[in-house]
């Protein structure tokens, strides 16, 4: 009880620099090295070398590049703008490309599905059949259960397929959107009329 009588706490409070205040008292005893963080420099980020700017493969890495060059739109930056848009253009017209033959290539993919789904029916109805049944037609019937369930594996893989390049056949719908935007921005610049996009032409 003696650590609670008036006495004591006021002693420990003057020690302290409570009553009276007097915060200095605990500021001497603070090591001396400490020393108040200083403020962050400013930096300004290298500039960009657009000319050996790597040109983006995917739509995340364009959506970047895009961001980028929306940000160089500044009055007096137009020298630095009209390169890194030619950048811009440069690799939405290489992601059209691809869009252009992953499509041919789903197209053709659907097509041979299709026609191993025919042979696949064909093989069924033949072993429908009704006959006597020896050695050479359970030989046969063996090899066409066979032959009908790799194709059922195929067909799982090309549907597997499909949908990833379907996927992808989405990003490079947003891409291409992208390209058209930024056609219009360019040609805004240089006072060029854009024609309306049409989706069937050719």
């Amino acid at each position: 009880m003696q650590a609670f009588k008036g006495k004591t706490c006021r002693s420990a409070f003057e020690k302290t620099g409570i009553v009276p205040f007097d915060p200095l008292k605990v500021i001497e005893k603070c090591p001396p090295t400490i020393t108040a963080t200083p403020p962050p420099r400013e930096t300004t980020p290298p500039p960009i070398d657009w000319e050996n700017f790597p040109i983006p493969k995917s739509a995340r890495s364009l959506a970047r590049l895009g961001q980028r060059v929306y940000d160089l739109d500044l009055p007096g930056n137009e020298d630095v703008y009209a390169e890194a848009l030619d950048k811009f253009m440069m690799a939405l017209t290489s992601i059209a490309l691809a869009a252009d033959i992953q499509q041919k290539q789903l197209f053709r993919a659907r097509a041979s599905e299709m026609e191993r789904q025919r042979h696949r029916e064909d093989a069924r109805k033949q072993l429908d059949v009704p006959g006597p049944l020896n050695s050479a037609t359970a030989r046969a019937m063996v090899v066409k259960k066979r032959e009908i369930s790799l194709a059922e594996d195929e067909a799982r893989v090309a549907r597997r397929r499909e949908r990833e390049i379907k996927r992808q056949q989405k990003e490079n719908e947003a891409a291409a959107i992208a390209h058209r935007k930024a056609v219009r921005a360019q040609n805004k610049i240089l006072g060029i009329k854009t024609p309306r996009y049409r989706r069937n032409a050719p």
